[in-house]
């Protein structure tokens, strides 16, 4: 079955949701402060523990090879894109499900995170990815 479909009508990749009457926010607050270094190291962490292998195998390998040189936008531009359903960020990275806006530009144009994160996902070196293990070396503060 569409994970879309499951979710009967509410859209789950968006900031907030009204479901039942009751406003749901998607984002966590008291992020706006948060250091390099400890938005790297959550980044990290969320990138390898989704909760869906190929989603898991696809960022945490990813977030390996790039999160520590992404400036700050681009390290905030992949925050939100974790807020998305797992299987809508597979699907956009094997072109799969076309990329809805607001992420159908960074997705389209080349040397964007979405592009490269696409890029990525084809893995035209066909190298052979494993998960790799959380690291306890990045500091936070």
């Amino acid at each position: 079955m569409d994970p879309a479909q499951r979710a009967d009508g509410i859209n789950l990749a968006s900031k907030g949701q009204r479901v039942e009457g009751v406003d749901v926010p998607i984002r966590v607050p008291n992020r706006d402060d948060e250091s390099r270094a400890r938005m790297i190291a959550r980044l990290q962490y969320q990138c390898r523990k989704r909760g869906t292998l190929e989603t898991d195998l696809i960022l945490s390998t990813f977030a390996l090879e790039e999160l520590p040189s992404l400036p700050m936008d681009e390290l905030r531009e992949l925050d939100a894109l974790l807020d998305e359903p797992d299987w809508d960020i597979f699907y956009w990275c094997t072109d799969r499900k076309p990329v809805p806006e607001p992420w159908a530009e960074s997705f389209a144009t080349q040397g964007r995170l979405g592009h490269r994160l696409r890029m990525h996902t084809r893995n035209d070196q066909r190298t052979v990815r494993r998960l790799p293990p959380l690291h306890r070396d990045i500091q936070t503060d």
